[in-house]
């Protein structure tokens, strides 16, 4: 099972590659051939993913979406783009190009009839049908092992990212095959209703996320739950590429990107809250994917649309180069709104520091004008959806109603709320409690951060500076100076206050351990990013040192500082007595995130001020190397690398290892599970499920007449011999099944609250004792499928026309 979930992992992230960058690139290859790598990169991925998003989007609303319909579309608009394209060149008798491909496609038509007809023999067909592929194939290889060649120390570079980010994420994938998170069966349930075209089945919601997932599983085939179970990873190490490409396109130095992301990826400092949902395939995290792209193209556009207005290109109107920056920054902020709005939020937090960094062009009118028109034409296209399905008459989701109670200091109130419709349903509403209790019951800093919350902040910035200035005006008999000074320190005491909140914040929710003057650090490399930056707009008509854009590049360095300062105070807000944004167990994902980018920029600041001084660029590479291997070896000097992650267990290795062979060893819709697990949406379009505190309560009614039945042929019961608590531990956590807990009440009500704690563990106990019974009964029908430590799977196979009863004593 780990080398299929390994052989899983790697297909998904080739698929998602391969779609959302390589086809991209195929299309658009020739529009940015002449940009960097990493521009291109950004390019192919940004029309990728949104390319693919909107198509399901506007599928499931017309409720017309499947393979069929996925694929035509997806082929379609690409292939009617591409004739619109030749037929703006001239005639189609007169265009070469059009008749080249018409030519190939003739070409392989007649191929593919005589291999079907047997006029040409299987090798013969083969290689006539593929040889043109194969050798496009080759010279594909033949450019990566040209680039690996002239670019060797980044590659290997690149190669220990990887090494590190598989080290660190990826044993946790491949060793523990079920959902890491709670709300993760809630969204697989969302999915599969788009199945039947019944997207926002729970509710208008961002969907983005949901609609990459369902399109790779309908058009390839891929069950929802397999991608669920392993996307997460494609999804993080993507993550950390689109972090890499950003710091590389704002830094002048070659490698400094590297020193930032080798720290962040590989150095033990941060509280593992800070990157566990790295886990999971979560809509949050994947959303973070379009951040700095977006942040990027903004940047990228001050730059060009200035050179356009010295070189006086502005009478072509929008075909220049910083309408298509717009266009890129538009697209990929209509996806932060598209797929979660905490990373709308981010995006929004870093582009208010890029105003302020390039506040001397921002608001000057051939700037301004458009910035207004892609800002709201990017809210009205990530809105878009979303809005078409409220006017359809869908309500909104829940989740958005509790966000927003966050933000109101309200959010208790929402999560109280919960449904006994189905498990998931109420999974859903305790989405966030159950987050915090993954966090204190499986590591140490979480739990100490989230109890420290609270009373620092009502403690602290509420009634100590206040306490501080009162007396002091009181006491002072009156005049002028008195009531300076009065002021003055009640100004002080108010500082230091939030001063000690913050940092005793970031020691609880962001660090792993207390690292002396980490605040004073950060706000010293803020202020370090923001003076240079300043400095270098002050002495503007030094504008190119070492090839370098000085402006530029100052207001990218106050840009930064701005971001790091606000992204401080959004993960302080409720040690401060604020109202929040963002709940600050996501807010500190966010923080760690973009920390890296500060701490890559004051790598880079001295290197490119040296190569600046000696006016070679190769001076300011080599330290940004040195920067970087540095990183490495000190990560190993002190034992700071990160050992791999590992997660709390919602669902057991066997019961994911039964149910993978259950849907190969039987035909769809023959059998049925029993299990107290996420194999309710797991199974969907294979199977079915029965709830087992339901089977609990019909065997133990009171009826004379008492029959259970499960009208399949094959019926699995999931025991867990060693009870999981899902994530609400107990005095007796981790015991095994037993006599006591058989004999124990059957624990009230329905959904997935029966099945926490100790009650879980009553169930199973109940289950197991209730199967030993039912084999020993029939030993020919009841078998053992799957048995290990802590797991054992039932098979019952019956006469579906001649069921057997179940209620036995």
């Amino acid at each position: 099972m780990t080398m299929l979930t390994i052989l899983q992992m790697t297909g998904i992230f080739a698929l998602y590659s391969v779609i959302t960058v390589g086809i991209p690139a195929l299309f658009f290859h020739g529009k940015v051939r002449d940009r960097r790598a990493l521009e291109r990169l950004m390019v192919y991925f940004t029309i990728g993913n949104f390319y693919i998003m909107h198509i399901v989007f506007a599928l499931e609303l017309m409720h017309i979406a499947n393979r069929i319909t996925l694929i035509t579309a997806a082929v379609g608009i690409a292939a009617l783009a591409y004739i619109i394209k030749v037929l703006r060149k001239g005639k189609v008798s007169e265009n070469e190009e059009l008749n080249r491909v018409l030519e190939r496609i003739i070409a392989g038509l007649t191929v593919l009839h005589k291999g079907l007809e047997g006029i040409i023999g299987f090798k013969t067909f083969v290689k006539m049908l593929f040889g043109s592929l194969y050798t496009q194939f080759g010279r594909f290889i033949r450019k990566i092992f040209s680039f690996v060649k002239n670019n060797l120390i980044e590659t290997l570079l690149f190669a220990t990212l990887a090494t590190c980010l598989v080290w660190v994420y990826g044993q946790n994938y491949a060793n523990l095959y079920g959902y890491a998170f709670s709300d993760l069966p809630v969204h697989n349930y969302w999915i599969n209703a788009m199945d039947e075209n019944n997207i926002f089945a729970a509710g208008v919601y961002p969907f983005g996320y949901h609609c990459i997932i369902f399109y790779m599983h309908k058009v390839f085939g891929i069950d929802t739950y397999v991608l669920l179970r392993v996307f997460g990873f494609t999804q993080t190490f993507y993550i950390y590429i689109m972090l890499l490409l950003f710091i590389k396109g704002i830094c002048r130095s070659r490698y400094a990107a590297y020193a930032g992301c080798l720290v962040y990826a590989g150095y033990d400092i941060y509280n593992l809250e800070c990157t566990r949902r790295y886990l999971g395939a979560l809509p949050q995290e994947y959303g973070m994917l379009f951040i700095l792209p977006a942040v990027y193209f903004a940047i990228k556009f001050f730059e060009v649309r200035k050179t356009e207005i010295d070189e006086g290109l502005l009478k072509k109107k929008w075909h220049v180069d910083s309408s298509w920056y717009l266009v890129g920054f538009a697209l990929n902020f209509a996806m932060t709104i598209a797929v979660h709005f905490y990373d709308t939020v981010i995006a929004g937090i870093f582009c208010a520091g890029i105003m302020l960094g390039f506040a001397f062009r921002f608001f000057r009118p051939r700037y301004l004008g458009r910035i207004v028109v892609t800002v709201l034409a990017a809210v009205i296209i990530g809105a878009l959806p979303m809005g078409i399905a409220v006017a359809q008459g869908k309500p909104l989701q829940g989740s958005i109603g509790w966000g927003i109670n966050v933000i109101l200091g309200k959010a208790s109130q929402s999560s109280t709320t919960s449904s006994d419709v189905n498990k998931e349903a109420d999974k859903e509403a305790q989405e966030e409690k159950e987050t915090k209790a993954a966090a204190d019951g499986n590591t140490g800093n979480a739990a100490a951060g989230s109890s420290e919350v609270a009373p620092a902040a009502g403690g602290n910035s509420g009634s100590s500076p206040t306490a501080g200035s009162k007396p002091s005006q009181n006491s002072n008999s009156g005049g002028n100076v008195g009531g300076n000074s009065s002021n003055s320190a009640g100004i002080t005491a108010l500082l230091t206050g939030a001063y000690k909140n913050i940092d005793s914040g970031l020691t609880a929710n962001v660090l792993r351990f207390r690292i002396a003057y980490f605040l004073p650090a950060v706000l010293a490399c803020a202020a370090l990013a923001a003076l240079t930056g300043i400095l270098m707009l002050i002495f503007h008509r030094w504008r190119y040192v070492a090839g370098y854009n000085v402006t530029q590049y100052g207001a990218v360095l106050v840009s930064v500082a701005v971001m790091s300062v606000l992204m401080l105070v959004l993960v302080s807000l409720k040690r401060l007595g604020l109202p929040e944004l963002m709940d600050y167990n996501r807010a500190r994902v966010y923080y760690a995130y973009l920390l890296t980018i500060l701490m890559s920029v004051i790598v880079d600041i001295p290197c490119v001020l040296l190569g600046g001084v000696f006016r070679k660029r190769w001076i300011a590479n080599l330290l940004s190397l040195a920067a970087g291997v540095a990183v490495i070896a000190l990560g190993f000097g002190y034992n700071l690398v990160r050992q791999p992650f590992t997660t709390s267990r919602l669902e057991t290795n066997g019961a994911i290892t039964c149910l993978t062979n259950i849907i190969h060893d039987n035909k769809d819709n023959t059998w049925t599970i029993v299990s107290a697990n996420d194999e309710l949406r797991m199974l969907y379009g294979h199977g079915y499920h029965y709830e087992p505190i339901t089977f609990v309560h019909l065997r133990e009614s009171k009826h004379d007449n008492r029959r259970i039945t499960i009208n399949t042929e094959y019926v699995y019961f999931y025991v867990e011999k060693r009870p999981l608590d899902y994530l609400h531990p107990y005095a007796g956590s981790g015991q095994m099944v037993s006599e006591e807990g058989a004999a124990r009440s059957t624990p009230a009500g329905s959904g997935i609250t029966v099945y926490y704690g100790e009650n879980r563990w009553v169930i199973m106990s109940k289950m197991y004792y209730w199967a030993q019974k039912f084999m020993k009964l029939y030993p020919d029908e009841m078998t053992v499928y799957y048995e290990d430590d802590e797991f054992v799977c039932y098979r019952l196979k019956q006469n579906p026309y001649s069921l057997y009863n179940l209620a036995i004593d």
